[in-house]
C-alpha cells in the first residue's frame, strides 16, 4: 500500500529521471545537415591529405568526377589511383573560406577556398584552390557527387 510519503518519493524520482533523460537527449542531439556537410568537407580534406583511399571511397559517389583547374574531368577511379600512387600528393591545406548552401533535403553545394600545397605529377606548389562540391544525401548519408576546382 502506498502512503503519502512513498507517493511523493516516487513522483520526485520520476521527475528527476525525466529531467535526466531529457538532458541526456539534448546532449546527444542529432547533428543537422549543415553540421554533417561541414564534417563531409573536413573528412574530404583529411582523407585527401592522408591519401586515405578507403575514407575517400566512403564519401565519394560511384559516378564522382573531379574537374581540375585545367578543365580535365577526371573519373573517380583514375583520381583515387593517382592519389594512392602519389602522382597527386596533397601536403597541406589552409582554409580561407567555407560556404554551405543546402538546396533541399537531398542536395547541397559546398564552396571552399583553400591554399593547397601539393605535388601534382611532379610539380610542387601552393595553389589558391576554389572547390565547388555538389553533394547528395543518399540513404541518410551525405556524399560528394562531383567537384569542380578553379583558382581564385
Amino acid at each position: 500500500k502506498m502512503n503519502r510519503r512513498n507517493f511523493f518519493q516516487a513522483a520526485l524520482f520520476a521527475g528527476i529521471s525525466l529531467l535526466t533523460i531529457n538532458s541526456l537527449a539534448q546532449d546527444k542531439k542529432m547533428p543537422d545537415d549543415k553540421e554533417l556537410l561541414r564534417k563531409l568537407y573536413q573528412d574530404f580534406y583529411a582523407y585527401k591529405l592522408n591519401a586515405d583511399i578507403q575514407g575517400l571511397n566512403k564519401i565519394l559517389h560511384q559516378d564522382f568526377t573531379l574537374t581540375h583547374m585545367t578543365g580535365y574531368q577526371q573519373p573517380r577511379q583514375e583520381w583515387l589511383s593517382e592519389v594512392k600512387n602519389g602522382q597527386m600528393k596533397y601536403i597541406k591545406a589552409v582554409e580561407e573560406e567555407l560556404m554551405i548552401q543546402q538546396q533541399n533535403n537531398h542536395s547541397a553545394i559546398i564552396i571552399s577556398k583553400n591554399k593547397v600545397t601539393a605535388i601534382i605529377h611532379g610539380i610542387n606548389g601552393t595553389w589558391n584552390l576554389r572547390l565547388i562540391m555538389n553533394c547528395q544525401k543518399i540513404n541518410h548519408q551525405w556524399i560528394i557527387q562531383n567537384i569542380v576546382a578553379s583558382s581564385y
